[in-house]
């Protein structure tokens, strides 16, 4: 079975005061300190975190595809589109920032716009399989090796969180926004061909902390 997210107990929204800035622009998810500021698409395939708070300036950023992904398995397109030169207002550290503004994935679901965290930048995207696959089957393919936790139908089109590679954007990978139920492990993936083990951590971590996020 396939769920959006498995049940867990609400945590509460820690509000936080702190020296450079007044308390309406600082909060904390589980200890994370957020500021407003402002995540920049300010090249191809390149995400910049910025806050004018204390002047402190870029405080994070990170890479990943930003335009359609098309191959002979799949075409994967973000749900909101963007292009170097847009800017979002968002909370930013320099561990993770996310867009203020949200998107509907599928339902009721909804995630930021852009993420970015430790070199790599995010997005909610949507997969339209080409190709039919079988449960527990894996494709190799388009630069991507492929699997899929159910079975997969030409048409079908599949909620994915696009996660770059740290620092990378070659590495970047789908992982879907559902969730196989009873665990925090996303039922779909598609992994750059190249990605070593550290990479798909690495991606998977990302996507578990987008996950977490959309829980506050």
């Amino acid at each position: 079975m396939i769920s959006a997210r498995p049940h867990r107990a609400p945590r509460a929204l820690i509000g936080i005061a702190i020296a450079v800035c007044s308390c309406k622009f600082a909060s904390a998810w589980a200890g994370e300190v957020f500021l407003a500021g402002k995540l920049e698409v300010a090249a191809e395939n390149y995400v910049r975190a910025t806050t004018e708070v204390a002047n402190l300036g870029m405080v994070g950023d990170g890479f990943c595809y930003l335009s359609p992904i098309d191959n002979k398995v799949f075409s994967c397109t973000a749900v909101s589109q963007l292009k170097k030169g847009d800017v979002l207002a968002a909370k930013v550290s320099n561990a993770q920032s996310w867009s203020e503004d949200e998107v509907k994935v599928f339902g009721d679901v909804t995630y930021p716009i852009l993420g970015c965290s430790h070199g790599a930048a995010m997005y909610p995207a949507i997969l339209k399989a080409k190709v039919d696959m079988k449960a527990g089957g894996i494709i190799r393919s388009g630069g991507y090796v492929i699997e899929a936790k159910r079975s997969v139908k030409a048409g079908d089109r599949i909620p994915v969180l696009v996660v770059g590679g740290r620092w990378n954007p070659n590495m970047t990978s789908m992982l879907s926004v559902e969730v196989v139920h009873g665990t925090e492990t996303p039922w779909f993936t598609a992994f750059s061909k190249d990605a070593k083990s550290g990479d798909r951590a690495d991606a998977v971590a990302f996507w578990r902390l987008a996950y977490h996020h959309h829980d506050n």
